[in-house]
């Protein structure tokens, strides 16, 4: 008879163990972020001998970095006695997975950093038939950066609920090479309160074989025979109860330092969103300052106009100076003879005087007067001329 086993989440709410299942898988992680009933979850878990873990594959790596989401199922599963590891790799509604060709390539990188980290942990992939007929099969002895894909290196988990037969499968769905059926999905629709949780349905699933065939799959050696309250099973068992106390510990502080590292790094987010704020302020401080050296070079053109035209004011002004003192001249030589015939005519008058006193003979009278009228003539131009 077929070993049979449920693969559970948040979504199956609490899972108290029923006793009536071989294996069980509990989700650790979606992404970058922990299942959060994985540790709630765990004390029952812990009671199914043949348990694993499974983690909802995300191909956005900027937000879900591949190294992250590896090294998050790597630490929650450190010390609790896991023995399988299933990545998930399809596509939902709540999510922004694409499956393709380069997210089935470096899909390959994820799988064998697990191998590599935990070669003693089965590992196993979770896909649709679709998925595997069209992008993971068709990369089957590519090379790539991460050598030439082998999807043998794990067990291929598929969903298989109507058809059993290989023949059918092949024919039904057209594919070449059928995927390792070790494990698969029977069915989604398993009654929730028969195996031990809250939701309506629980996911069901078959391992090819018995539970004795199971245990050798998984490596599982026989369990000791006898009372294992007795030295030395019970120091034994105090032991590995204190190691996995010191695990649980350990992963708390991890968890507290993962915490710390996350709020560093919103600082760090935060720091380097204020430097660039303070490189635009800087940008925007270079481009006013390149506009006022614009500016400034205008003024300098400016000034340097006015500076040419001071200038040659200054020599009109120092030809007006050198006009003015050679009028000045003319203006000193002008009142001099001003003052010449002020004296003269001060002479005329005064002989005029005596003249009107006394009695002028005809013909020296008109001889006087003509002199007279010429003289008034001439006084009157140095007049205009002063």
């Amino acid at each position: 008879m077929r070993a049979k086993g449920i693969d559970i989440s948040h979504h199956n709410g609490k899972f108290i163990d029923p006793g009536n299942i071989d294996f069980i898988f509990t989700r650790t992680s979606n992404g970058t972020k922990e299942d959060r009933e994985y540790k709630n979850n765990l004390p029952e878990v812990k009671k199914v001998d043949r348990r694993g873990v499974y983690h909802y594959y995300r191909t956005n790596h900027a937000e879900h970095p591949m190294e992250e989401q590896a090294d998050l199922i790597l630490r929650l599963i450190t010390g609790v006695g896991m023995r399988m590891i299933a990545t998930d790799y399809e596509i939902s509604d709540y999510d922004d997975n694409v499956l393709d060709r380069t997210t089935a390539i470096e899909l390959y990188g994820f799988l064998l950093y697990l191998i590599q980290e935990r070669p003693d942990i089965r590992q196993l992939l979770y896909t649709g038939i679709y998925t595997w007929r069209d992008v993971l099969l068709p990369l089957q002895g590519v090379d790539t950066k991460y050598g030439v894909i082998d999807w043998g290196i794990v067990s291929v988990w598929i969903p298989r609920y109507a058809h059993t037969t290989d023949e059918y499968i092949l024919k039904i769905y057209g594919i070449q090479v059928l995927p390792d059926y070790s494990v698969w999905q029977k069915s989604k629709t398993g009654v929730g309160k028969d195996y031990g949780v809250e939701s309506t349905y629980v996911d069901l699933n078959v391992f090819n074989g018995t539970v004795q065939e199971l245990d050798e799959w998984l490596g599982i050696e026989d369990k000791p025979v006898g009372d294992c309250h007795k030295t030395p099973c019970a120091t034994l068992q105090s032991v590995l109860q204190a190691t996995e106390a010191g695990f649980i510990e350990g992963d708390k502080i991890i968890q507290q330092n993962t915490e710390d590292i996350k709020t560093v790094n919103k600082k760090i987010t935060i720091n380097t969103y204020e430097i660039k704020s303070l490189e635009d302020g800087c940008k925007r401080n270079y481009e006013h300052i390149d506009k006022l050296n614009e500016r400034l070079s205008v003024m300098t053109n400016i000034s340097e106009a006015h500076i040419g035209l001071i200038e040659i004011n200054s020599k009109n002004i120092d030809e007006l100076e050198a006009k003015q003192k050679e009028d000045g001249k003319d203006i000193g030589f002008l009142q001099g003879q001003y003052e010449y015939h002020e004296v003269r005519t001060g002479q005329f008058n005064r002989r005029l005087t005596k003249l009107e006193t006394k009695t002028i003979p005809e013909t020296n009278h008109s001889h006087f007067w003509h002199k007279w009228e010429w003289f008034k003539k001439l006084t009157g131009y140095y007049n205009q001329r002063s």
